[in-house]
């Protein structure tokens, strides 16, 4: 006896956005109008992305093993996403930890050459996360 699954139709639509300018490969993500890995309720319209979030600073409370994963380049970030496009990320996001208000605040500063000294050296796309209390770090 066959199995009859229910069919949702999504109204909504995802917003497609192309990441990648200056050189660098260029991603397309969203776009879609049925929820991801429901191909029975429609098509994507675009293929999913794998995304590797880097950190400015050394992250802390990370398991061994994950920590002997990345190695050394958990303390460079710029090492760390190079590392991050071997394994096959085609996104990269660097998360401006150092920023945060809730940890050890270092100014503005420091994030600032982080993401300068970073950004013109990566192939994968990418794009900030920054705390929405210290907007005016995102001026680079």
């Amino acid at each position: 006896m066959p199995v009859e699954i229910p069919v949702e139709k999504w109204t909504g639509k995802v917003r497609e956005v192309t990441l990648g300018a200056g050189g660098r490969k260029k991603v397309t993500i969203g776009g879609n109008s049925t929820l991801p890995y429901l191909k029975f309720e429609g098509q994507p319209a675009n293929p999913t992305r794998v995304a590797i979030e880097v950190q400015d600073t050394d992250p802390t409370g990370w398991s061994p093993v994950l920590r002997a994963a990345w190695g050394d380049a958990l303390k460079d970030p710029a090492t760390w996403a190079k590392k991050a496009a071997e394994f096959g990320a085609e996104v990269i996001c660097l998360r401006l930890v150092s920023a945060h208000p809730e940890g050890a605040i270092r100014g503005p500063r420091r994030p600032r050459r982080r993401w300068r000294k970073c950004s013109p050296l990566w192939i994968c796309p990418l794009w900030s996360s920054v705390p929405v209390s210290r907007p005016r770090i995102t001026r680079c």
